[in-house]
């Protein structure tokens, strides 16, 4: 019964994979979405880090959902954590590029 607490956790990413990627708030807000400095340096930044970090949540519960009907429980963290790193690391490096754009 391993297969259940990953079903779980990926429903959960592609709920707020939805919420944050394709709804995402257009202001920013206190206390949903995705936080760090470079997110909070504008409204722009804040809605494309939500809609980059959403979309990829998203994918990454998709992708979650699919291998633990597969794989065994023992390698669902090596598709877990890497995306989630991925996640913030690609998010960041589009912040990055969208604000040396924008000065």
């Amino acid at each position: 019964m391993e297969f259940m607490p990953y079903v779980f956790v990926s429903l959960l990413l592609i709920v707020f994979g939805v919420a944050l990627g394709f709804f995402s708030p257009k202001k920013k807000i206190w206390w949903y979405g995705y936080r760090t400095p470079q997110s909070m340096k504008s409204d722009e930044s804040y809605v494309l880090a939500n809609r980059i970090s959403g979309r990829i949540m998203l994918a990454l519960g998709i992708i979650v959902f699919i291998a633990s009907t597969f794989l065994e429980s023992k390698f669902m963290g090596m598709i877990m954590i890497p995306g989630a790193v991925l996640m913030f690391l690609y998010t960041e490096w589009r912040l990055y590029q969208f604000h040396k754009d924008k000065d």
